[in-house]
């Protein structure tokens, strides 16, 4: 009779899975191709799949001190196509361990991520409604429209792919900060010590803005011929 053989550990996968109640933490933990990361992650769901998942708000983790959007939408469509809700995305340091940002208020508050040292970009895939808050010490991509009484603070800068109705506080830890916005129309905007609220003009047509601190002023120049 043969002796046994050992067999070998399959290496980790480069994304992880993980549940936290109602909540699934999305992880790249390991850096790799980005269809690796997408087979990895569609495999790991599939063998998950069942009730617990359905509707389940998943918070996505990429590695790297900057946002990677392109991978964020590609690994957004794997877990919208298995019927979970993406409801933020945080770029964390590759070099530093890996953060978890944090729902408050159930399971459609806002994404705030624990306090301490920034760790990259938050990013956040809704339309923010009154009296809802997104707080992060660095910068702060909002997908959708932040509504009048929702409120925006943010270390660095805040872009807003969306109307900008609400209240908007950037550079709170960093100087040269920018506060841009499809359509800039915030009911308070302020940048480091500067505040400025947008003029009522009904005949406004919106266009894509950029907002800075300057000398202690606010200047609003257009998105697209900002440097």
């Amino acid at each position: 009779m043969s002796a046994p053989r050992e067999q070998p550990v399959p290496p980790k996968p480069p994304v992880a899975v993980k549940g936290r109640g109602r909540d699934v933490w999305i992880s790249v933990v390991e850096d790799a191709p980005a269809e690796v990361l997408i087979t990895s992650l569609r495999e790991q769901l599939a063998r998950r799949a069942g009730a617990f998942f359905v509707g389940a708000p998943v918070t996505l983790e990429l590695r790297g001190d900057a946002l990677d959007m392109a991978l964020g939408v590609r690994l957004g469509g794997v877990i919208e196509a298995a019927g979970m809700r993406l409801t933020a995305v945080v770029a964390t340091d590759a070099g530093q361990p890996l953060t978890n940002a944090q729902e408050r208020g159930g399971r459609d508050a806002a994404a705030v991520p624990p306090p301490g040292d920034a760790a990259g970009a938050l990013f956040v895939a809704r339309s923010l409604r009154s009296g809802q808050r997104v707080a992060h010490d660095g910068d702060i991509v909002v997908l959708g429209d932040v509504n009048p009484g929702a409120e925006v603070v943010a270390g660095g800068s805040v872009i807003v792919w969306g109307r900008l109705r609400g209240l908007v506080e950037a550079g709170r830890a960093t100087d040269g900060a920018a506060v841009c916005a499809l359509d800039l129309a915030p009911t308070q905007l302020r940048i480091g010590s500067a505040i400025a609220r947008a003029p009522e003009d009904p005949e406004r047509v919106p266009v894509p803005e950029v907002a800075r601190a300057s000398d202690g002023r606010i200047m609003v120049e257009s998105w697209r011929h900002s440097a």
